[in-house]
C-alpha cells in the first residue's frame, strides 16, 4: 500500500480544523456535510497510521474539530468507533511498555546507553499520544 509522506499526512492532519473553520462561513448545514465527510475519513486513518508521530496529530486534529463543533458532533456511531480507537491505543500502549520493561530487565546481551536511548524515546511517542488522547477526552 502506498503511503504519503509522514509530513504529507501529519500536515493533513493538522489542516483539517482550519477547513472546519472556513467552512462555517457557508452555514450550519455546509459546515455539517463536510464533517460527515471528514469523520470516517479521520477515523480510518488514525486506524491505520503506522507512525507514532502522525498518529499523535491525528488524535490532536480529531480533539481541535470537536472543540471546534462542539461535543455531540461525533454522533453515537462516531462516538463508539472513537472510544474503540482510544482503547486500542491504549492497550498497544501497556503493551509496549511491557516489552520496554522486558528488555530493560531481561538483561539482554546488546543491551547498551543506545538502546536505552531507543526506549526512553518510545516511551515519550507513547506519552505524547496519550497526552492528544487525554485531550479529546477532556473535549
Amino acid at each position: 500500500k502506498f503511503y504519503f509522506h509522514d509530513g504529507v499526512r501529519t500536515a493533513a492532519a493538522e489542516s483539517l480544523p482550519f477547513l472546519l473553520e472556513c467552512a462555517k462561513i457557508k452555514g450550519p448545514q455546509y459546515l455539517q456535510e463536510m464533517w460527515a465527510f471528514m469523520l470516517p475519513e479521520l477515523l480510518k486513518s488514525i486506524e491505520t497510521e503506522p507512525e507514532n508521530d502522525v498518529l499523535a496529530e491525528l488524535f490532536a486534529s480529531l480533539s481541535r474539530c470537536v472543540e471546534l463543533l462542539g461535543k455531540d458532533c461525533l454522533g453515537q456511531q462516531g462516538l463508539e468507533e472513537t472510544v474503540g480507537l482510544m482503547d486500542k491505543t491504549l492497550v498497544d500502549h501497556f503493551k509496549k511498555a511491557e516489552e520496554r520493561a522486558g528488555k530493560r530487565a531481561g538483561g539482554e546481551e546488546d543491551y547498551d546507553e543506545g538502546v536505552e536511548e531507543q526506549l526512553e524515546d518510545e516511551d515519550e511517542e507513547d506519552v505524547y499520544i496519550l497526552s492528544k488522547i487525554g485531550d479529546l477526552v477532556h473535549r
